[in-house]
């Protein structure tokens, strides 16, 4: 990305299922402590639409498995959680968070919502509802230990007191990114584009949070949903990521982005 533009769940990124080839992603994170979103969590934040890749079911932790949390490019938060936390993002005329704009940077925009409700583990769709996305907090994928070390140490939770800016950036990626060998994507999204290293130079003023599509059943309409919060002051330090992350090499395989700007619903933190 370049200049003057989260993106982010989420550093920036997300990616999904080495063995399907499909779509595109981010980096994040924070460690929920109630159904709604955005209240004191901690884990990392989202990437380019694709740092971590959606695991098939052969790879799946077995049943009662616990995985710490992601945060950002697979930095852990030192909390363990259950894998596939699962997260909810509704769209409509009530929620935690206000919409003051959606962008379709890449292909076609979602219906209008004048607000999101984010939930944990609940598929329940409230009344009024334009539109749903889920994800899940997933394994980490695409760094090395001596990056998941760093991004652990300089992470921030999410729902910090002064946080109440959030932006919400789902991606999806080409059939060709999803073609490519899970250590050709991890050439491109750092000996190339430098993503994470991009990621770590915003934390920790920038909370993030990456959240897989793929590792989900059924068709989705993105592969990532990226989590970004910080304080107002903070705004233009995100655009600036945001900018730098669209303007690498791994955007060029980014074939669907929105961007919604979102301020909690609930007061100033």
């Amino acid at each position: 990305m370049r200049r003057s533009c989260p993106l982010g769940g989420c550093r920036t990124w997300s990616v999904e299922s080495e063995n399907r080839p499909q779509r595109g992603q981010f980096l994040p994170d924070l460690q929920p402590h109630s159904q709604a979103m955005g209240q004191k969590d901690g884990e990392k934040w989202t990437a380019a639409a694709d740092l971590q890749p959606t695991i098939s079911k052969s790879d799946s932790l077995p049943a009662g498995a616990m995985a710490r949390i992601l945060l950002g490019y697979g930095a852990i938060s030192g909390k363990r959680k259950s894998l596939n936390r699962h997260y909810i993002f509704n769209g409509g005329a009530q929620g935690n968070w206000r919409i003051e704009r959606m962008v379709p940077v890449r292909g076609e925009q979602l219906a209008k919502a004048n607000y999101l409700d984010v939930r944990v583990d609940d598929t329940v769709v409230a009344a009024q509802t334009s539109w749903q996305l889920r994800g899940v907090v997933s394994n980490e994928r695409y760094v090395t230990e001596e990056e998941r070390v760093g991004l652990a140490a300089r992470q921030a939770p999410l729902g910090r007191a002064g946080a109440s800016h959030a932006v919400l950036i789902p991606i999806r990626k080409s059939v060709k990114w999803w073609s490519l060998a899970q250590d050709q994507r991890r050439a491109i999204i750092e000996e190339d584009s430098r993503h994470i290293a991009i990621g770590m130079e915003y934390l920790p003023a920038v909370a993030r949070r990456l959240h897989h599509c793929r590792d989900l059943p059924g068709e989705q309409p993105f592969d990532f949903l990226t989590w970004f919060e910080f304080a107002p002051d903070q705004e233009s330090a995100f655009d600036e990521l945001l900018h730098r992350l669209r303007s690498t090499h791994e955007w060029d395989y980014v074939e669907r982005e929105l961007e919604l700007r979102l301020v909690t619903a609930q007061g100033r933190r």
